[in-house]
């Protein structure tokens, strides 16, 4: 065999090389190894793609580690230098602190001169080979080539992935990501680095837009309004990003930065869609079954031994749609990133997937879900769901991309001290409402989250934990509104994954618990829709009713969608709902039913669904009576969708539409016990006129030269209830500014008792 002839000439190369070099470090070792030819000759292509090095931990270091193309660990050298070699206890340290937790296949050891192999068999392991290098046969090295060579899995054949699932259906070969090493590992996996697997996925999403674009209504018309209504070009685009688009041909101008952005939030949407659902599964939710679901799909759709590259696409849609029916329908409903759907709308199982006509831009965008879902597979995230899952999501994401995405995080030091200032803590927290009005990712709300569950376990065996999840979102004790899809869409990811625990209590107490949406809307916080001369909403009759038209600034036809919505005093003169909370639960009710009937294609109001609907969100009220007042709008919504649909030829927009309507009841009708939050920090000459002129019309603080924080702060007092404490991270400018000089004249004028603090190189002192 002449691979093995290779291998046994470049081990005798290494071992005389080494063998008359003196005070060799364990450095020199590895770099000779390296160059031995050694790795090219068992398959390897090198770093970064499937060898790395100098993997630290705690400044421990395992030297190399060889991947297959999914990611998985085959074989871990652990580096020494010549003659000092101690088999037993350096294989316990390899073996325990690299081997176990990375579920390598097998684990290496040698000074250049020696070379023992190990293979680990489950939790144990086995000497395979010890020998001097001097004496390795070419037979030796048959067997090492067999035991070490790069392993090749065809995804697509059925029989080898479903061999490569059941390996990872195993509990002992499933990577545990309660360890450092396993995070590192994830994060080394799925980094946005160039040769990453995920940055495959965004370089095919790129290819599948650029084939899309002129061909969607839906793409064309969402990626537009993206552009124009939240695109902003990065002060200092990364480093990594530059390269990215290197590599794919895409020179560094606004438009192409532009589309970079827009299918990196794509393909983070789908994967952490991903996670969350494997996440899901791995903690043992009801009925949540991410692996036996993919299996089955692929069975179904392979043919004859088969698997078309397209099935992976298909799976995932197929994926979404059934995790939007068995946990919360909000975060896996479609939206704008969600437009590479429309690809395989059309494509089902079978002969279909075998035809030439389908474009090999979504054969590329598929084969690349593909890597994903095969790499994925083998982390378990069952001991890191709640907590240690959302900080593990927060890392993944890196400062540069959050910072040139417009995302900036909020240290977990201050929010906590931002929290415990405004008395956000112990059992006084349930039945309280806290708002964060600029939420970004979700930083606030997901510390407002752990105190509320933490406290809510006082009360579980009382009310049990459905019923407090319930209350939780359908009564939006905890709300968090951000202008940007992509934040919005962060911060729901985040509540969910430390919602997990909760959520599985909730499904234990009633297997048939569904949560329909998170408190977290896509809106923009300093509109209030009922107010200036450009207002968004006019009062008008029909026959005997009232209802205000609304202009949704939906991301169509520029915007200029109008829908009708009940008002307010019309549904308490002619319904016995009593408050604003009524009227919110009803229309949850109202929209859970339309959606459902748009899903369907059926485009009729469901009065049986709506009554059963109305019951699930309120008690004890006129039924009959409710469904006669909000039929008529229900109706409209659904023709509303109907036309969306004909028109763009997609029915995602009713999310958007959704949180537009419900954020403008919880923005313009409630008040809350809590405002909090890290406002943006924008000038406003940045801002368009027509923001300038709207904001000076209805805000009594702006003058000047000021600030976009300064509105945020009367618009937080707003919201509070008679008792309620705002607090904000923010310039300290405002206090001897002439640009705050009205604010601080509105602070005094209303009553409010304030604390100011600043907060420089980590001390926090009083101000003000």
């Amino acid at each position: 065999m002449d691979t093995a002839k290779t291998i046994r000439a470049s081990f005798q190369k290494l071992y005389e090389k080494l063998k008359s070099a003196k005070e060799l470090s364990e450095e020199d070792v590895r770099v000779a190894f390296v160059r031995s030819g050694i790795l090219e000759a068992l398959g390897y292509a090198g770093e970064p793609k499937d060898v790395r090095f100098e993997h630290r931990v705690r400044g421990k270091r395992s030297d190399l580690l060889a991947f297959d193309e999914y990611q998985n660990v085959v074989f871990v050298v652990e580096f020494k230098r010549p003659n000092e070699l101690d088999v037993d206890r350096d294989f316990a340290q390899l073996g325990d602190r690299y081997v176990k937790p990375l579920r390598a296949k097998y684990g290496v050891l040698t000074d250049g001169q020696e070379l023992l192999i190990y293979e680990r068999i489950n939790s144990n392991w086995e000497r395979k080979l010890q020998l001097s290098l001097d004496v390795i046969t070419v037979a030796q090295c048959e067997e090492l080539y067999e035991w070490l060579k790069k392993p090749l899995i065809e995804r697509t054949r059925i029989d080898a992935v479903l061999s490569y699932f059941e390996r990872f259906d195993n509990p002992e070969e499933k990577v545990n990501l309660s360890t450092e090493i396993a995070q590192k590992h994830f994060f080394d996996s799925f980094e946005l680095k160039e040769g990453s697997i995920f940055v495959n996925l965004v370089q095919k999403t790129i290819a599948l837009f650029d084939f899309e674009l002129e061909r969607s209504k839906f793409l064309k018309s969402a990626y537009n309004f993206w552009k124009v209504s939240y695109a902003k070009k990065p002060e200092r685009v990364p480093e990594n990003w530059k390269r990215i688009m290197d590599t794919i041909g895409l020179e560094e101008t606004e438009e192409n930065l532009f589309k970079f952005m827009f299918c990196l939030e794509s393909a983070y949407s789908l994967f952490t869609r991903l996670i969350l659902a494997k996440a899901c599964e791995d903690y043992k939710l009801p009925d949540i079954d991410f692996s036996g679901f993919i299996k089955n799909q692929i069975r179904t759709i392979s043919f004859r031994g088969d698997i078309p590259l397209l099935a992976w696409a298909i799976t995932t849609k197929n994926l979404i749609e059934s995790m939007k029916q068995r946990l919360v329908k909000s975060v896996f409903e479609g939206d704008i990133f969600y437009w590479w759907e429309d690809s395989y709308r059309d494509i089902s199982a079978g002969d279909a997937l075998y035809s030439p006509r389908f474009e090999k831009q979504k054969a590329y965008f598929s084969d690349a879900l593909a890597e994903i879902i095969l790499t994925l597979y083998k982390f378990d995230f069952s001991e890191i769901v709640g907590d240690p899952l959302g900080t593990l999501y927060q890392r993944y994401f890196d400062k540069e991309t959050r910072k040139a995405l417009g995302e900036f995080y909020t240290p977990l030091e201050v929010v906590t001290y931002i929290l415990d200032a405004v008395g956000y803590e112990g059992r006084t927290v349930i039945g309280k409402r806290l708002l964060d009005p600029a939420c970004g990712s979700g930083t606030f709300l997901v510390e407002a989250l752990r105190r509320y569950l933490k406290a809510s376990e006082q009360v579980a065996d009382e009310k049990g934990w459905s019923k407090i999840l319930e209350e939780l979102c359908n009564e939006y004790r905890i709300v968090g509104f951000d202008i940007h899809p992509f934040a919005t869409f962060m911060a729901q990811m985040q509540f969910m994954l430390v919602l997990i625990p909760a959520y599985k209590r909730a499904m234990d107490d009633n297997r048939r618990f569904v949560l329909n949406r998170l408190p977290i809307f896509r809106t923009d916080s300093l509109i209030d829709e009922t107010k200036g001369e450009t207002r968004k909403v006019t009062l008008e009759t029909f026959e005997s009713a009232q209802y205000l038209f609304i202009d949704t600034g939906l991301p169509v036809d520029g915007g200029n969608l109008k829908i009708q919505m009940p008002y307010d005093k019309d549904v308490f003169a002619r319904t016995d709902l009593l408050n604003v909370q009524d009227y919110f639960a009803a229309l949850q009710a109202v929209f859970d039913t339309v959606k459902e009937a748009a899903w369907q294609e059926t485009y009729e109001v469901d009065t049986t669904e709506l009554e059963r609907n109305f019951k699930r969100y309120l008690e004890a009220k006129n039924w009959s009576g409710l469904v006669a007042f909000f039929t008529p709008y229900a109706g409209h919504f659904l023709q509303k969708f109907k036309e969306l649909k004909e028109t763009f030829g997609d029915g995602k927009l009713i999310k958007s539409l959704e949180d537009i309507m419900l954020a403008a009841i919880l923005k313009n009708y409630v008040k809350y016990d809590f405002v909090v939050g890290n406002p943006p920090y924008v000038r406003i000459q940045l801002l368009p006129n027509d923001k300038r002129e709207y904001y000076r019309q209805i805000y009594q603080t702006p003058t000047a030269n000021y600030d976009l924080y300064i509105i945020f702060i009367e618009r937080g007092i707003e919201w509070l209830n008679d008792n309620g404490k705002t607090s904000y991270i923010c310039s300290n400018q405002f206090i001897n500014r002439g640009y705050g000089s009205k604010l601080r004249r509105y602070i005094s004028k209303n009553g409010v008792h304030y604390l100011i603090l600043t907060i420089k190189n980590n001390t926090i002192k009083r101000l003000w």
